[in-house]
């Protein structure tokens, strides 16, 4: 049997969706996002399932962990490697929010604290989080950033992940430790890094 793999770049077509909030909004905020999406389709344009285990077994630095609740099941839609970029004007803080139609975002980085919305598998009795990242957005040339260190996993130096952070313009990501241990180390990127898998069925553009 034929199948096709489409390879889609992050589009408001998908069942993903993010929303952000400023403590004092003003224009000196953009945001970036830039992923992909992959899906199979059998030849009369039918939406295929296949397993994805838990965690995915794609590699990934050791800090980045899998949300609560992520399980192994047949999904339609893989939700890559989006990443959220930011460039800021001056300090300020922000809430992210993110959710995905019938499916989960699977791992994350910095770590988001969460709550359940509506279960989207009986299959999986998985219920749909709605992520959130409080975060706190440092510009590249502000005084504050010149002593931010990044995570690293030397075991895994080349993995692809790491490549995302060669945006010099982009800000650094502070996020408190999302299980609120008092005193733990903030979590620091150049991005919000997010991955996720859906059961949600979508037509191929062929």
């Amino acid at each position: 049997m034929k199948i096709i793999c489409v390879v889609w770049i992050l589009a408001i077509i998908f069942p993903f969706s993010f929303t952000l909030a400023e403590e004092e909004p003003d224009s000196g905020l953009i945001v970036h996002e830039w992923g992909t999406f992959t899906t199979f389709h059998s030849p009369n344009n039918q939406s295929i399932r296949w397993y994805l285990s838990s965690p995915a077994t794609d590699p990934l630095p050791s800090f980045v962990k899998p949300s609560v609740g992520t399980k192994a099941g047949y999904f339609s839609i893989r939700m890559e490697t989006p990443v959220l970029y930011f460039y800021t004007d001056r300090v300020r803080k922000a809430a992210v929010k993110a959710s995905m139609a019938a499916g989960n975002v699977t791992e994350m980085y910095p770590g988001a604290s969460f709550r359940n919305l509506e279960f989207f598998s009986t299959e999986l009795m998985a219920p749909r989080l709605e992520m959130t990242w409080d975060v706190e957005l440092i510009p590249p040339d502000a005084s504050a950033a010149t002593s931010l260190q990044l995570p690293h996993d030397t075991a895994k130096a080349n993995n692809h992940y790491f490549f995302a952070r060669d945006v010099p313009e982009a800000a650094f990501v502070i996020a408190p430790d999302p299980a609120g241990q008092e005193g733990a180390v903030k979590q620091v990127e150049k991005f919000i890094f997010y991955r996720g898998a859906s059961q949600a069925h979508i037509g191929s553009p062929a």
